[in-house]
């Protein structure tokens, strides 16, 4: 395999140096055991190791065919991290929050830690589309302050109601 994709490969997966040296000799069984006992904590990584342990286990390792493998995998992998990315891009800006950090980074270049939702306008069409749902199946609802003042407006005082339909005699 060439030696610089399995670099950024090891680089991107985590694997320490001795993990490396393990997948290049081929000794990819050791590593698979070493990797599903540390993987204990996170079931879905536990998942994705034991599914391609499996499909190395029906398939002799070609040299060629595992590279050209293993660059899909990683080709695919960013594709689902590029459409993530701008997923939450997309729902930060619809929160009014910063798409980089949503205020939770100091040193962020773009908001410095203050992006959080609400600092700059939220697009409440859409606000209000990815919000209500879930405020409904909590028995909630969004309402605007208009219509909660001409509420609270028209809400009858029954101390001043009683204080009218007193009569003395």
């Amino acid at each position: 395999m060439n030696e610089a994709l399995m670099q950024e490969l090891a680089g991107r997966l985590g694997l320490s140096a001795e993990e490396t040296a393990m997948v290049s000799s081929g000794n990819t069984q050791s590593l698979v055991a070493s990797q599903i006992a540390n993987s204990g904590h996170d079931p879905l990584l536990q998942a994705l190791i034991s599914s391609m342990a499996q499909s190395g286990a029906n398939q002799p390792a070609q040299g060629e065919e595992t590279e050209i493998r293993l660059r899909r995998a990683v080709k695919r992998l960013r594709a689902d991290l590029d459409a993530a990315n701008q997923m939450l891009a997309e729902i930060a800006n619809v929160f009014g929050a910063c798409e980089v950090c949503w205020g939770q980074n100091d040193s962020c270049g773009r908001c410095r830690g203050h992006g959080r939702p609400g600092s700059a306008v939220p697009i409440q069409p859409d606000l209000l589309r990815l919000v209500e749902p879930a405020l409904e199946r909590l028995g909630l609802r969004v309402v605007s302050r208009e219509d909660r003042l001409v509420a609270r407006e028209s809400r009858v005082n029954p101390i001043k109601e009683n204080e009218q339909n007193v009569r003395e005699f």
